[in-house]
């Protein structure tokens, strides 16, 4: 599927390959906290680039994430994480900020991060 020859004007329009980037907020889930841990003391790691919802360790074919199958549509998608780390390493987390234990109230903290690294951070520029 190719991208769409304008940018679409309704969400109903889009299609994968319209996807340049993509973006993360949560807890340990969203962080991926234990998620390719192989003993206990590993839990506590953060394993971004497993995350269903922004990880992009492994191909389509080893390991399902939303930027895995947009991948295929679009391979120079941006944002994903890679790899194991916590929110302040840019390599590893790009653009997942989630925080475990975070809750509900600290997401609007989250979106602010997100809205910060898309106006500034040299490797994003799409504002």
């Amino acid at each position: 599927m190719k991208p769409s020859k304008t940018i679409p004007k309704n969400v109903n329009s889009v299609r994968p390959a319209d996807i340049k980037v993509v973006m993360a907020l949560g807890d340990s889930l969203t962080a991926a906290n234990g998620a390719g841990a192989e003993d206990p003391v590993a839990v506590v790691l953060q394993y971004r680039g497993l995350a269903f919802q922004a990880g992009g360790d492994k191909s389509l074919d080893e390991h399902v994430t939303i930027p895995n199958i947009l991948r295929v549509y679009n391979p120079k998608l941006f944002g994903y994480s890679n790899g194991i780390g916590s929110p302040n390493v840019w390599e590893v987390a790009r653009l997942n900020v989630a925080m475990p234990g975070a809750e509900a109230k600290d997401l609007p903290g989250q979106a602010q991060q997100l809205v910060g690294l898309l106006q500034t951070h040299p490797e994003v520029g799409i504002i």
